[in-house]
């Protein structure tokens, strides 16, 4: 169990001698029993068991704990062993006085890592005769129940070797007896190795006695019992001279000659017959029942037997403080010096002041705020959006004066998907948007509240594809007519209610599980809800709008509804059949064009039935591949000179107003006709027009209407109604070129002319675009900068060298996001855009890091010269709270001895002192956010005017993320030299420090 080979202890004194505590003492224990170390004062006995149980460190030779030699110990090494193995009893109690007796006890068995087990501490009490005392504080107690105390803490981990320094020096004789009769017992099972000056005690209770002199072993002893020497049955000798006899009635004459004999020649004599008197006098005489007499012999050290152990027996157990342990007595080291705290506290309030207002204009890393603040939020998936760049120039005659750029949102293609599955892992894939209520809501949620059971998207996922792990109730769907909802939406549901289509009963809904297999209806068709996937928690700043609905912040509800767009919340996951059936192109028509933004398009100018619509204007030919676009003659990739193609809502009203011209035609009557079933009133078969409306309107991306009208049935009807009538040729019209940023059209005579609307566009949004003819567009743009020119103004061009791919089809991606460094350095480069061959920007699409390219932008602009000037206001902080933090130490420098002994480790006393340190820092740093903000306030309406209404110094969150970051820095820096100091000194000296 337990060896010291050679152990050599040297003080040196104030005067410089040297002092040999130890010097050379070797000695094997065993595995259990009870024993003493006895000597003089300054014998080496409390150093020998000091050093033996690593409270203080040998000046040379080794310790060997379970085949482990120190040697190779570090300091940390020592309390782990002390933590795992050894149970210490001090003559001083050494409990320590911020806890109760129960918090006392539990020490020893949380720094093991272990839970507070009541029950143990309970049955210890029990045991040493202290129930009911749990709640007590030591200074309540008598010194016998702190001694007492001692050894539950000792006991409650269980340890193998038990070290009792004068564990009964301050306890009277009978209290001391009750210690050692404790100790005895728990020998047994144990090694308790106890210093003592009770010669008595150590024999009467003592297995093995080693007896010190001038730091070395001057006798060791073994308890050993020799038997009587039975004379006959009733007459027997004990040792050398005691006479033991069993019944008097029956001793003969032979009997008597030998005790005459014994007693012949023997001075002193005493004869005893009581009861009681024989048992006090074997006592005395140590005659065990048996008659055996104990007597203590020199110990053969190769008596002690020797045993092998495995790396798990010797293994050491690291120490684990709990932090409110640390953070209670870290606050109580406060009370000490309540003048100098305050002092402390105001000069760090000021540092921290100083610091706040440097730090809203300081550098920091934006590539280390990327990765910290997505490693540590909560998101298991990233949303991906594509964009592509618009150069904007402006002049002001036939001179450039000024140019910009922007982005504009555009669709990914399948091609995008397999590109971000091959970077991200296979798990990426393509939603798109249909931005739809679920229609049979037993209520009507305002847009702003923390539910609205919406479904914004949809999307089908690939077999293999790790979400369909999380699929925590229920199914994938299986069949079209099955669609899979987030647990968002399934509260959303739950909270908000749901009935069922048919009877319009509200279902009954306790939970997330009881959403599977109900109907829900999205575009007027009902879906059976096959299972439920898990989503992201969504953060819990957002929880107030569950209260107030209609937040009254409505940052907040700007940036929650832009959570719920970029996160998978919103979700319905379907087949990939039923997918297929919400592809819509055409979002691409809107502001992709080349040419003068300050000029539009407006259709039938100068007629009797004249429409001012105001569009935009493009080159047909870039967007073409992407385009749904329906002509009179097939798809067009090119116009006509005299051609243009038009959004298809203008495209419906002026066919409106083409046939309106005759409402006896056949054709008007077919485009307005509709039948009704007579009895019932119901409608049978819709009109040309309502079908032309149902089937190209883009917020109607799947209707499944009566009779089986289905939004291709409304294309296909609307075209064949076209030819049919030849209504293409109604719908001729004269297109001018306008200013559409003056509200003087009429003397703005730009070139009239006369073009044929030949087909019509579905775009995604209600659109305000015309794609006209080279011919249209050249001239167009001529006519316009002329007449800008002659007028003096200015105008502007945009341009872009994106061109729309084939397939367009998804409005965002998703990609798993493991929240490792390695994931978060891939995303990187997509904060600000990964650019394809098509000149598309693949952009991540997520509201913190929307937060994190503003936030960097801000503080970019700032000088970097007040970096420096912080870190200043940083260190002054740290040492004064450093200075606060070493005359704590310099108070508890016991209890860290105590704590140390027990098993604690440096790390332990560093949070101690950490925690105290921040809580100084958390007072500094509430009052140094109040002083910031209102300093911040009073600068700013000072200096405001001068820089052009400008709030310069923004203390914002950003600043007091900072400042608490600093004040951390600050408490770790403050507390690591003096504990580390601290640290260094031997847990003795800690102990026995005043």
């Amino acid at each position: 169990m337990l060896q010291v080979i050679n152990l050599k202890k040297i003080y040196k004194t104030k005067g410089g001698a040297t002092v040999n505590a130890l010097d050379g003492v070797t000695l094997s224990f065993p595995e259990r029993g009870m024993v003493f170390l006895l000597g003089r004062s300054g014998s080496g006995k409390s150093t020998l068991l000091n050093v033996a149980g690593g409270l203080d460190s040998p000046t040379d030779g080794e310790i060997i704990v379970k085949g482990r030699s120190s040697k190779d110990f570090s300091q940390s090494d020592f309390d782990s062993y002390r933590n795992t193995f050894v149970g210490f009893i001090f003559q001083e109690y050494n409990i320590l006085d911020e806890f109760t007796v129960e918090n006392n006890i539990a020490l020893a068995l949380e720094l093991q890592g272990k839970s507070k087990d009541k029950e143990a501490i309970e049955r210890l009490l029990r045991d040493v005769d202290l129930e009911g005392y749990g709640k007590r504080k030591p200074n309540t107690l008598s010194g016998g129940q702190k001694q007492r105390i001692a050894i539950a803490r000792a006991l409650i981990k269980n340890p193998e070797i038990i070290m009792a320094d004068e564990p009964t020096g301050a306890l009277d004789s009978n209290t001391g007896k009750q210690v050692f009769d404790t100790l005895k017992k728990l020998s047994r099972d144990k090694l308790v190795i106890v210093v003592s000056h009770d010669r008595d005690f150590a024999e009467q209770y003592g297995d093995r006695i080693i007896e010190l002199a001038d730091g070395k072993v001057i006798s060791d002893t073994t308890k050993t019992e020799e038997p009587e020497n039975t004379i006959n049955e009733n007459v027997s000798v004990v040792g050398d001279s005691i006479l033991s006899v069993k019944n008097g009635e029956e001793l003969d004459d032979e009997d008597f000659a030998f005790i005459k004999s014994f007693l012949r020649g023997k001075k002193n004599a005493m004869i005893c017959s009581e009861d009681g008197d024989v048992r006090a006098l074997k006592r005395a005489a140590k005659i065990t029942d048996s008659g055996s007499k104990e007597v203590f012999r020199d110990t053969d050290e190769k008596s002690v037997p020797k045993k092998s152990y495995t790396d798990e027996e010797s293994r050491f157990i690291r120490s684990k403080l709990p932090a409110r342990h640390a953070f209670k007595l870290g606050a109580s080291g406060m009370k000490t010096k309540p003048v100098r705290l305050i002092f402390t506290a105001l000069l760090c309030t000021v540092a921290f002041i100083l610091f706040g207002l440097l730090s809203t204009m300081m550098l920091y890393n934006n590539d280390a705020v990327f990765r910290d603040s997505l490693m540590a939020s909560d998101y298991s998936y990233m949303g991906i959006g594509k964009q592509f760049t618009v150069t904007g120039k402006y002049y002001q005659g036939n001179e450039l004066v000024n140019e910009h750029s922007y982005r504009q949102q555009t669709k990914l293609t399948k091609d995008d998907i397999d590109g971000l599955s091959e970077l991200f892992g296979t798990s990426a894939f393509g939603a798109i948007g249909i931005n739809r209520d679920i229609e049979n809501l037993s209520s009507r949620p305002n847009y702003t509240d923390y539910y609205t059971g919406s479904i914004k998207k949809v999307a089908a996922l690939d077999e293999g594809n790790e979400l369909l792990s999380k699929v925590e109730y229920g199914k994938y769907p299986e069949t079209e007519n099955e669609i899979c909802l987030t647990s968002y939406t399934a509260q959303a549901l739950v909270a908000i209610g749901l009935s069922d289509p048919d009877s319009g009963e509200a279902y009954t809904l306790s939970g997330a599980s009881d959403v599977v297999g109900k109907t829900v209806v999205i575009n007027a068709t009902p879906y059976t809800v096959s299972g439920i996937i898990a989503c992201d928690p969504l953060p819990a700043k957002y929880d107030v709008l569950k209260e107030e609905g209609e937040a009254e912040d409505w940052t907040l509800s700007y940036y929650f509804a832009a959570e719920l767009e970029s996160g998978i919340y919103q979700l319905g996951f379907v087949t990939e059949e039923r997918l297929q059936t919400f592809i819509s192109h055409g979002s691409e028509s809107i502001n992709l064009f080349n040419g003068s933004t300050s000029m539009g398009v407006i259709l039938n100018r100068g007629q009797d039935n004249e429409e001012y619509w105001y569009l935009n204007y493009g080159k047909l030919a870039p967007n073409a591949p992407g385009m749904d676009i329906y002509c009179s003659d097939g798809a067009k990739a090119t116009l006509a000179d005299d051609e243009i193609v038009i959004d298809c809502y203008y495209f419906l009203n002026l066919l409106e107003r083409a046939l309106e011209r005759d409402t006896e035609s056949e054709a008007y009557k077919k485009w307005n006709s509709s039948e009704y079933d007579p009895e019932t009133g119901e409608i049978i078969s819709y009109s040309v027009r309502e079908m032309f409306s149902f089937g190209f309107d883009p917020g109607f991306k799947e209707i499944e209407l009566a009779h089986g009208v289905t939004r291709e049935s409304c294309r296909e009807a609307a075209i064949e109604f076209l030819n049919t009538y030849g209504v293409w040729n109604n719908i001729q019209t004269t297109v001018c070129a306008i200013n559409g940023y003056s509200d003087v059209t009429e003397a703005f005579s730009s070139t009239v002319v006369s073009a044929r609307v030949v087909g019509f566009f579905v775009a995604d949004s209600f659109g305000s675009a015309a794609f006209v003819s080279d011919a249209i567009f050249e001239s167009f743009e001529a006519a316009v900068k002329n007449e800008m020119l002659s007028l003096g103004w200015g105008y502007s061009e945009e341009s872009t060298d994106y061109v729309v791919p084939e397939g367009v089809i998804y409005d965002m991606a998703f990609i798993a996001y493991d929240r490792t460094e390695a994931s978060t350095n891939l995303l990187k480069p997509y904060t600000d855009g990964v650019i394809g061959e098509d000149n598309g920007i693949i952009t991540l699409n997520n509201p913190l890091v929307e937060s994190i390219n503003q936030t960097n932008m801000m503080v970019e602009s700032l000088s970097k010269v007040f970096l420096y000037v912080g870190i200043v206001m940083a260190v002054f902080a740290a040492l004064l709270l450093s200075n606060f933090i070493s005359v704590s130490i310099s108070t508890k420098t016991r209890e860290i001895g105590i704590l140390r002994a027990v098993g604690a480790r440096s790390i332990d006393v560093f949070k101690i002192f950490f925690s105290e340190a921040f809580i100084i820092c958390t007072i500094c740093v509430i009052l140094s956010c109040i002083g910031g903000a209102v300093t911040c306030a009073i600068l700013n309406a000072e200096v405001s005017e001068l820089i052009g209404g400008v709030s310069l110094f923004v203390f914002g969150p950003a600043s007091v993320g900072m400042l608490i970051g600093v004040a951390a820095v600050t408490a770790v820096a403050a507390t690591f030299i003096p504990v580390y100091r601290a640290a260094k000194r031997k847990p003795v000296e800690s102990i026995r420090a005043l």
